[in-house]
Order: structure tokens, then C-alpha cells, then sequence
């Protein structure tokens, strides 16, 4: 039983100095290709996090305004209820922006990691 655990070692040890040398004219292939799937891989948990901001984008609230309750709401920052609002929708507006920019970041990190994962893998012999 030894013998055959050790011949079968063996075998696997020169198997892979077989293929390490038969790859060794490819590793820049390999470096591509892994940082293809580096990019490609990311954009899981970063289509997580930015679906995330997208909802809070959307439930975020803006409260009605009068008079009354302008001091509650803005806690003396404005002077009108149409100062309140249009500052909100300064933020809404910029933080659309910030969602889209994000959700543009992430289609480029998917075509350029997937381009360069294939070639990369693909070319490898």
C-alpha cells in the first residue's frame, strides 16, 4: 500500500513540473486572465452595496413643510419651507448622480474583467 502511495506521488509530482514547464512561456497570459476574473469577480458584492444606496435613494424621505412645522423638520438650518425643499433636492439630485456613476463603474468592471479574464484563459496554452 506504501509503494502505490508513493508511485502515485510520484506521478503527480512530475505531472505538475510537466505542466508548470509547459506553462512557464504563458505567465503573463495567467496574470491577465486573473485580473479579468479579480474585476469580473467583484462585481457581485459591488452590485450589493449599490443596490443598497439605489433604495435608499428611493425611500428617502422628504417631509411636507408649513410654517409650523418648518422648525421641527429643518431644526433652524432654513428659512423657508422652499429653502428645505430645494436643498433636499440638491442632495437627491447629487446623490442620484453618485448611484448612476456607480452603476456605470460596475458595468465597466464587468465588460473589461470578462474581456480580459477570456483572453487571458483563453490564450493560455
Amino acid at each position: 500500500v506504501d509503494e502505490e502511495a508513493e508511485l502515485e506521488k510520484e506521478v503527480v509530482k512530475s505531472i505538475s513540473q510537466r505542466a508548470k514547464v509547459l506553462a512557464r512561456n504563458d505567465w503573463y497570459l495567467f496574470l491577465i486572465g486573473s485580473i479579468g476574473a479579480v474585476l469580473a469577480g467583484v462585481v457581485f458584492p459591488a452590485w450589493g452595496i449599490v443596490f443598497a444606496y439605489m433604495i435608499e435613494l428611493l425611500y428617502y424621505p422628504v417631509f411636507p413643510c408649513s410654517n409650523d412645522t418648518l422648525a421641527l423638520i429643518a431644526e433652524g438650518q432654513f428659512a423657508t419651507c422652499e429653502d428645505y425643499w430645494n436643498n433636499e433636492a440638491d442632495y437627491l439630485k447629487d446623490f442620484s448622480f453618485k448611484v448612476t456613476y456607480a452603476w456605470l463603474g460596475i458595468i465597466g468592471s464587468t465588460v473589461i474583467g470578462n474581456m480580459l479574464l477570456f483572453y487571458g484563459f483563453g490564450s493560455a496554452t
